[in-house]
């Protein structure tokens, strides 16, 4: 339990993290919000698959930024 709850915390903080940076700063909102856009409009069906989602370089950043 204590694994699952330490992996379940630090997960959950990360994103609550990366979340309110992005929230917080309407520019960074607003340039990422534009690039899932685009990679929206170059898939047919609409849906983003995994693969599709680690080609949007801004996305991956504020990850690897919310990591640090």
């Amino acid at each position: 339990m204590i694994f699952l709850g330490g992996g379940t915390i630090t997960t959950a903080s990360i994103l609550t993290l990366i979340t309110y940076y992005i929230i917080a700063e309407p520019r960074i909102q607003n340039r990422l919000r534009e690039e899932i856009q685009t990679a929206t409009l170059k898939s047919p069906d609409k849906k983003l698959k995994w693969a599709d989602l680690e080609k949007i370089q801004y996305l991956t950043s504020c990850i690897k930024e919310g990591l640090r």
